[in-house]
C-alpha cells in the first residue's frame, strides 16, 4: 500500500483536477477500481461524483490477476485490460479520444511497479515513454506513482523520462 505522504500527494493532485472540471484518467494496477474508489473518497476525493459527470475514466490493468479478461472490456467508467501492456496503451488511446471534449486532464498512473514484476526493465520502459508521449500530445498532465520498494535500484533509470521526480519516503 501507497504510503500516507504519497496518498496526500494523489489525493491533493486528484482534487485539483476535479475543481477544475479537468477529465481524470486512472491507470491502475495495484489495485482494482472499486478498491481505489474507496480509498479516495475515504480522503475527501469525490470521485463518484465526477464518475457520473462522465470526467473519470480508469483503465484497470489489476483485475485480470483475478478474473479472465481478453483484451480490452469496457464497463462504464472503466476499460478492464488483460496482461497485454499493448491493451493498455490502446485503452489510453480509447479514453484519451473520450475525454477530448474536455479541457486538458489529468492522470494518475500507478502501473510501472506491477508491470516491472511481470515484464522486463526495457519493455517497461519503452511502455512508459509511449504512455508519456500519448499524454504529452493531450497536454494532459500526469504522474506516475513509482514504488522504488518494488521496484529497487531500477526506479532511478526511470528519472530521465519525468519532467520532475519526487523521492518520497514516510518518516518513521
Amino acid at each position: 500500500p501507497a504510503s500516507f505522504v504519497t496518498d496526500l500527494l494523489i489525493a491533493g493532485f486528484l482534487r485539483e483536477g476535479e475543481a477544475g472540471e479537468e477529465g481524470l484518467l486512472l491507470i491502475l494496477g495495484q489495485e482494482d477500481p472499486e478498491k481505489y474508489r474507496e480509498h479516495m473518497e475515504s480522503l475527501d476525493v469525490p470521485i463518484t461524483g465526477h464518475e457520473a459527470a462522465g470526467r473519470v475514466q480508469y483503465v484497470d490493468w489489476y483485475s485480470f490477476r483475478e478474473q479472465n479478461i481478453a483484451g480490452i472490456e469496457e464497463k462504464d467508467a472503466v476499460i478492464k485490460c488483460s496482461v497485454d501492456l499493448l491493451n493498455v496503451q490502446i485503452a489510453v488511446s480509447n479514453v484519451l479520444e473520450n475525454l477530448a471534449d474536455r479541457p486538458p486532464g489529468r492522470a494518475l498512473v500507478h502501473i510501472i511497479s506491477p508491470a516491472l514484476a511481470l515484464y522486463d526493465f526495457n519493455t517497461v520502459y519503452q511502455f512508459t515513454q509511449g504512455l508519456l508521449g500519448k499524454l504529452a500530445n493531450r497536454g494532459v498532465t500526469a504522474l506516475f506513482i513509482v514504488d522504488k520498494e518494488q521496484v529497487g535500484s531500477e526506479t532511478k533509470r526511470f528519472y530521465p523520462l519525468f519532467d520532475a521526480v519526487m523521492d518520497l519516503d514516510q518518516a518513521v
